[in-house]
């Protein structure tokens, strides 16, 4: 029988050895223990401060994006906020780049319009101040700097992956800027530049649209004219202005005599027409106009 035999398994030490194994794991868990628990701490840890550095650079994201929205949901964005924008924000995504070229472009049309960036034009093409005009100069200092700020986002999005599209719209402000200073042969090499870009990054559309632009450049050579008030023709339905009043803030009299203030203008009798003649009565029996019956 099996239980009969368990004495021949019984093997002489076996319980000195189980206990000297027992010895060198307390021991070893006395040496390493510690340790380990150190490096179990240090790695939850770790894994905790990602999650928040992750978290983090997730807001700041956001905070980057809502802060240029709310700039550019201005009708006039200011290009100098725009500049703060992508300088407090460097390194976050593509925020830096749009800020930047955002801010061009909107140097770049005042420029074209003549007016100074965030100025106000009407629907009739006035502005509320002549000081909102652009001279020579000014329209000089824009333009420098907007091609500044294309060419800095052209040089870092050049040739990067990911970025290829922020380098073709730089490419294009840069292109727009040497046709406002008349620079013909400029324009086209970066139209050119701008086709390879789009060519090499798999954008046809905007290839085509750089050498499209590039075949049309003698007739987009000459910048529109804003032209003055004076300049511009009457319009026949326009109404009258209002007669000028005297100091005394009396309106003029018929025959040049100021009215009394506060006088009533006098009021018009309509014409009445001409009365009409009575028929004269035709005689009965008789011809008309004739002598009277006996």
């Amino acid at each position: 029988m099996a239980i009969d035999q368990r004495h021949t398994q019984i093997k002489e030490g076996a319980g000195l050895e189980e206990s000297r194994l027992n010895v060198e794991f307390i021991e070893w868990l006395r040496k390493w223990s510690t340790p380990l628990l150190i490096v179990i701490a240090a790695a939850a840890l770790s894994y905790v401060l990602y999650h928040k550095y992750l978290e983090r650079r997730e807001n700041r994201a956001n905070d980057a994006f809502a802060s240029l929205e709310s700039v550019l949901a201005s009708a006039n964005p200011n290009p100098a906020s725009l500049v703060s924008v992508a300088e407090e924000y460097t390194g976050v995504r593509a925020v830096p780049y749009l800020a930047r070229l955002a801010a061009a472009d909107t140097l770049l049309a005042a420029v074209q319009r003549g007016v100074d960036p965030g100025a106000s034009v009407g629907p009739d093409g006035k502005v509320a101040s002549a000081s909102d005009l652009m001279d020579e100069q000014e329209k000089t200092a824009n333009l420098n700097e907007a091609a500044r700020l294309y060419q800095a986002v052209f040089d870092e999005c050049n040739g990067k992956p990911g970025l290829a599209l922020h380098a073709i719209g730089s490419s294009f402000g840069l292109a727009a800027v040497a046709v406002c200073r008349g620079d013909l042969p400029a324009a086209k090499a970066a139209y050119e530049r701008t086709a390879s870009i789009a060519e090499a990054g798999g954008f046809p559309i905007q290839a085509r649209i750089a050498r499209e632009r590039m075949a049309g450049l003698d007739a987009r050579a000459q910048m529109p004219k804003l032209f003055e008030e004076s300049e511009l023709p009457k319009l026949p339905w326009a109404p009258e202005p209002p007669p000028p009043q005297s100091p005394e803030g009396t309106t003029p009299a018929a025959g040049g005599e100021p009215a009394p203030a506060g006088a009533q203008p006098p009021a018009v009798i309509p014409e009445q027409p001409a009365a009409t003649p009575p028929a004269t009565p035709t005689p009965t029996g008789g011809e008309p106009g004739g002598p009277p019956p006996p």
